[in-house]
């Protein structure tokens, strides 16, 4: 009976998963309407720090009636979510009190750790960094494991691990990332390879793309690909809020990394800081702050600025 109980968890678990990564991100229908018609409303890219009260990346938000009781199932997930995970959300200013209207996980990764060391994985190739707010349990995890993470790209194929979740053995799997190399036949996230089914002509090296993909005889094979760099033109003459690393992008511009913007301002900026920014996405992938606090690794502010 109780090996019975276990398995029918599992198969619950596999399920919901199956059901969050057909929305990974912030592909869902619902979303991209939001992004396209609210012209007033706020997006944050951060770190939940509590729920009573809503704190993300040291911002305070009030949440809806409506999504607080997740009158729509299909597209809130606000009764998943935990501590330390990153997310996605959106949010609109009234009489100087931010409230969300929509919330949901930034996932990094689905797979099977290949690698562990002392405060770190290795996932598909990407080095997932542990810091303390990660479940300790993270290190009695195994080789072959599946673990689906949360967290901030610090640099190309590094990660900074704000949630970590040990899941079943998956069918498929999801990686958001640079892509590296791209061919008809084959695609690079950082250093891991990818088989494509068909080619994807509007992605090329340097695109921020999420890729679902299923696992056979050791090759792992994409059927489904998000490009996020042509998706987050729609982005333009919105404000943003986003927690991240500050890196150099292949043009030598600093940018927060994982994101496809360069800042047209960033002459008070260091490369390697982590800093929540709030500003303005203008035409031409730029994102222009209009002020800034520095964090240390692990979230804890230890100054702020302005520009």
């Amino acid at each position: 009976m109780i090996k019975l109980k276990i398995i029918l968890n599992n198969f619950l678990k596999i399920l919901s998963l199956l059901f969050l990564l057909s929305c990974c991100s912030f592909n869902k229908p619902l979303l991209e309407k939001q992004i396209n018609n609210l012209k007033s409303t706020y997006n944050i890219f951060g770190v939940i720090e509590s729920f009573s009260p809503l704190m993300i990346s040291g911002n305070q938000f009030n949440i809806s009636k409506d999504l607080l009781e997740g009158i729509d199932n299909k597209n809130n997930y606000i009764t998943s979510l935990k501590v330390g995970n990153y997310v996605f959300g959106q949010y609109e200013i009234s009489n100087e009190v931010n409230h969300i209207i929509y919330l949901d996980k930034n996932i990094s990764i689905i797979g099977p750790i290949s690698l562990v060391s002392e405060n770190q994985i290795v996932v598909l190739g990407q080095t997932i960094n542990l810091l303390s707010l990660v479940s300790k349990e993270v290190n009695e995890y195994m080789p072959g494991y599946w673990v689906l993470v949360t967290g901030i790209q610090k640099n190309e194929g590094n990660i900074i691990a704000t949630s970590i979740d040990l899941i079943p053995s998956q069918p498929f799997g999801y990686l958001r990332g640079k892509v590296s190399e791209i061919n008809d036949k084959k695609i690079f996230i950082g250093s891991q390879e990818f088989s494509l089914r068909s080619p994807y002509g509007a992605t090329v090296s340097g695109d921020i793309v999420g890729v679902k993909y299923s696992l056979k005889r050791d090759k792992f094979i994409i059927f489904d690909m998000q490009n996020f760099s042509n998706q987050f033109m729609d982005f333009n003459y919105k404000k943003v809020v986003i927690d991240g690393y500050v890196s150099k992008g292949d043009n030598k511009k600093l940018r927060i990394s994982g994101f496809p913007f360069f800042i047209n301002n960033s002459d008070f900026l260091e490369e390697g800081i982590r800093i929540v920014s709030k500003g303005k996405i203008l035409p031409g992938s730029i994102f222009h702050i209009e002020s800034y606090k520095q964090l240390s690794v692990d979230r804890e502010f230890i100054s702020k600025q302005q520009k």
